[in-house]
């Protein structure tokens, strides 16, 4: 009796293995842009504004459709082709802070490459565009621009840097 469970035990583990297997189903990858990731551009009013953002841009509730920036906001963005792109900022600079600091003067970077200036900025809202070369421009990539103040106020109490409110930025095609 012992001997049979045994036998039945190693010749179930006899059965040779399959000679073959069927290949996967292979699926083509389409280039394009993920519905829900990066983009061109970003209104902050859209949910997923803050993925957009890499520092310097203050968090805000879901409802509000601007941020407070710190000195040096820096933005990422996805763009698919190198097109003639423009990129295109919508700001406001308050009346709050531009009694303390005058006029502000704005440098954009994109890929850590001066893009444009401006200067004698006055309170108000401001919408600013520069073209954009084609060599500045990276493919299928994630494009980095960073909005440079040249004066802030820092408040009292906790020391933080209030430079613009952000209300939109990104790419446009000319």
């Amino acid at each position: 009796m012992r001997w049979g469970w045994l036998l039945c035990l190693l010749a179930a583990g006899c059965t040779p293995p399959p000679q073959w297997y069927p290949v996967p189903y292979q699926r083509v990858l389409t280039v394009g842009a993920d519905p829900a990731g990066l983009g061109e551009f970003v209104n902050f009013s859209q949910r997923a504004a803050q993925e957009y953002v890499v520092s310097d841009v203050l968090e805000g509730s879901p409802n509000d459709v601007w941020r407070w920036t710190n000195q040096n906001p820096t933005l990422r963005f996805f763009l698919l082709e190198p097109h003639d792109w423009q990129f295109q900022v919508n700001f406001t600079l308050a009346e709050s802070t531009w009694k303390t600091t005058g006029p502000v003067g704005l440098r954009v970077l994109l890929n850590g490459q001066v893009l444009g200036t401006a200067t004698g900025l006055g309170q108000g809202r401001h919408e600013k565009s520069w073209v954009v070369p084609l060599a500045m421009v990276k493919a299928k990539a994630e494009n980095i621009v960073r909005l440079e103040l040249d004066k802030v106020l820092v408040a009292e109490g906790d020391g933080v840097k209030l430079g613009m409110i952000l209300e939109a930025a990104g790419f446009k095609k000319q």
